[in-house]
């Protein structure tokens, strides 16, 4: 059963510009969540990566609001 709510994003998602602002705030959202995730264990970008077994640089890209480009993989990953 589709809610009022679910077909008002709908109907929304239907415009180009308005999904665009929908997948901005989304990879700004997780930017955010991932360093506050970080920084809730007051690990430093290096140790973070460390125990996921990736590079520094990797960890910052991540928290940079205007990257973007999670993968799926990249999420499972985190969690």
């Amino acid at each position: 059963m589709t809610t009022d709510k679910e077909l008002q994003l709908f109907e929304s998602l239907a415009d180009a510009e308005y999904r665009k602002a929908f997948r901005d705030d989304i990879a700004t959202g997780l930017a955010f969540q991932i360093r506050a995730m970080r920084d809730a264990r007051s690990w430093t970008q290096e140790e973070f990566a460390q125990r996921l077994n990736k590079h520094q640089e990797t960890v910052s890209r991540w928290e940079d609001t205007n990257y973007g480009r999670y993968s799926l993989h990249t999420l499972k990953e985190l969690g």
